[in-house]
């Protein structure tokens, strides 16, 4: 079955007042990867939220090459068979909000994706990170980190996974990990 259909199952889920975002923690082989995980101290790499239980458009701030061969470091928008993701460790969360909560958080995201040229991939919260300061980062609100991203869309329904103003992916997962009333992991493994 599908995503949603492993989330739905699991428990009584009012499906007509209540839909799924999906939190996506995975552990990339990008050149950078490593500063991440020796930062983090964790396998995580990249945070990613997604309205589909197909994941066919994920969204977070990362490093891509694009077709034009120009390499991006912003707001990207990813689906779980780009091959970003295959053969990456993945773990997908869903977490259920109200209807409206869901229409504002996606409008929210596709507003962000639509001035993604704008949009900037915050290294300075990495460094932040590796000193453990945890304090608020940029104003700017298009210089985000993937989890920092990831987190301030949650928030703007109240539904954030970690209070820290400068998450990790680890820390997300940690904290949906911690929530199991809340969020249900439906998927555990190697992308394809």
């Amino acid at each position: 079955g599908t995503i949603q259909e492993a989330t739905v199952n699991r428990g009584v889920i009012d499906t007509s007042n209540y839909k799924p975002v999906f939190v996506i923690v995975s552990s990339g082989e990008a050149p950078w990867d490593p500063l991440i995980k020796g930062v983090t101290k964790s396998q995580w790499t990249l945070c990613s939220l997604s309205f589909d239980p197909d994941l066919e458009k994920i969204y977070s701030y990362a490093s891509r090459l694009f077709d034009d061969k120009k390499l991006k470091f912003g707001m990207v928008k990813e689906n779980f068979g780009d091959p970003n993701y295959k053969g990456t460790t993945v773990a997908v969360y869903a977490l259920y909000i109200s209807n409206e909560s869901y229409n504002k958080m996606r409008e929210a995201c596709e507003k962000q994706y639509e001035a993604r040229d704008k949009t900037i991939y915050d290294f300075g919260l990495l460094f932040k990170k590796a000193l453990n300061d945890n304090t608020v980062g940029s104003k700017n609100e298009m210089k985000k980190f993937c989890s920092s991203f990831v987190n301030d869309m949650l928030r703007m329904c109240g539904k954030g996974l970690s209070s820290k103003y400068v998450p990790s992916p680890a820390q997300m997962a940690n904290s949906a990990e911690a929530m199991p009333d809340k969020c249900v992991k439906v998927f555990d493994g190697i992308a394809d």
